[in-house]
């Protein structure tokens, strides 16, 4: 009986049906593009995040090294408080996270002078041994971490370093090579001084890029480092690790502690880094939510002007059915079943209108096609029943505030 009404009332008006549809539709459209696009492409925007540098540092239990981040100075660089490389792989194998570790680079600092054939004078600076592209077999075979993945940033004038084989290659800032007047395939000579032995080393290197980053970097010296640890007299040690995490399903902090645990060391984010990307996510995902409540309200608006106009024409039908004994409640379903259907016919075209859209806004604007997410489904069809539902709560007041005698008698 339920099910015949709201057929025939729905199909004897047919034009303000489609209007109600058609508004639903839009709105379960947006919802669903919005928020397939936010759910897709969070994790991609979080990825070209991590393009701009490390997340966490890791550093020994008790020394400190000043190389840009807080906490770290080269003027206390020491042979105290040292991370042993071959301890490195862990990091990426830590317990619940390790998914989310998508590389490292340690780095062994140094204040050596380097000299030039271009240079008149030594200039003293930092020279850092790190990883450039080195593969990590106790992770997973082929997999590769290093400098070249986690600073991917880096403008760099000449080529990378090629990895673990390349011992004499090198790559230095622009103002390291300015003051030393060196370019791409020039060589430097750079000596150690150990402080404790008071042993000097030499060791030649070629300039394979140069370095610009408008940071600290512009001031160093990037060499591999197996070269670093044996002009230093420090191998298989480093100072620091720069590790970068895909930090948009867990807490920045949390990882640091399961670092901490499983290496010994000390290990903290760079909090301002994770949370200006923390910000930047949270204000796409208002500005999705706020777009989608304002088309929503405005297709809850059509909606029921729609059913109250319904309503005002059906006065007297509904005054019959009271007449006979139909009670509030009775009246009352009919209509909310009106806008339930309208809801669902809006949203199930809707999903699919928004499916379309999802992706032709992420390829426009992303260049990047979104996946379908399937808790989208659910939620552009909820949705969609909530607004007609919500739409209807004034249509029915007034259909309930419907007299049977004044309608009757044409009043």
């Amino acid at each position: 009986m339920l099910a015949r009404l709201v057929l025939s009332s729905l199909s004897r008006r047919r034009a303000r049906t489609a209007m109600a549809v058609l508004a639903i539709m839009a709105g379960s459209a947006v919802v669903t593009a919005l928020f397939t696009t936010s759910f897709s492409l969070n994790d991609r925007m979080y990825r070209e995040f991590r393009a701009f540098g490390a997340n966490i540092v890791v550093l020994p239990p008790s020394s400190s090294i000043d190389a840009g981040l807080p906490g770290v100075s080269l003027d206390e660089v020491t042979d105290q408080g040292l991370i042993r490389e071959s301890d490195l792989y862990r990091i990426k194998l830590i317990g619940n996270y390790s998914a989310n570790v998508l590389g490292y680079a340690p780095v062994l600092y140094q204040v050596v002078s380097a000299r030039s054939n271009a240079s008149t004078q030594p200039v003293k600076a930092a020279l850092a041994g790190t990883y450039f592209a080195h593969a990590e077999p106790k992770v997973a075979p082929g997999w590769t971490t290093g400098m070249r993945y986690i600073a991917a940033w880096w403008h760099v004038r000449g080529s990378w370093v090629k990895g673990d084989s390349d011992h004499n290659g090198s790559m230095i800032g622009v103002n390291v090579a300015r003051a030393l007047g060196l370019d791409i395939g020039g060589t430097y000579f750079a000596n150690y001084s150990n402080p404790a032995t008071r042993v000097e080393a030499e060791r030649e290197f070629a300039v394979r890029g140069i370095v610009s980053t408008g940071g600290y970097e512009d001031d160093q010296m990037f060499v591999n480092l197996a070269a670093a640890g044996e002009l230093s007299s420090r191998p298989g040690l480093v100072h620091a690790v720069y590790v970068s995490a895909l930090c948009n399903a867990c807490p920045a902090e949390e990882m640091a502690e399961e670092i901490e645990m499983s290496l010994a060391v000390r290990a903290k984010s760079v909090r301002q880094l994770v949370k200006s990307e923390s910000a930047i996510i949270a204000g796409l995902d208002n500005l999705m939510f706020l777009t989608s409540a304002a088309v929503l309200s405005a297709s809850a608006f059509v909606v029921a002007t729609v059913m109250t106009t319904g309503v005002v024409e059906r006065r007297r039908e509904i005054g019959i059915l009271k007449s006979v004994g139909a009670s509030d409640g009775a009246i009352a379903s009919v209509f909310l079943a009106e806008a339930l259907s309208l809801g669902l016919f809006g949203g199930l075209a809707g999903l699919a209108a928004g499916i379309l859209l999802a992706q032709a806004m992420s390829v426009g604007v992303f260049g990047t096609a979104a996946v379908l997410t399937p808790r989208v489904v659910p939620l552009a069809i909820g949705v969609s029943l909530a607004v007609a539902a919500g739409a209807a709560a004034l249509p029915i007041r007034r259909a309930l505030q419907v007299r049977p005698a004044a309608v009757l008698r044409g009043d």
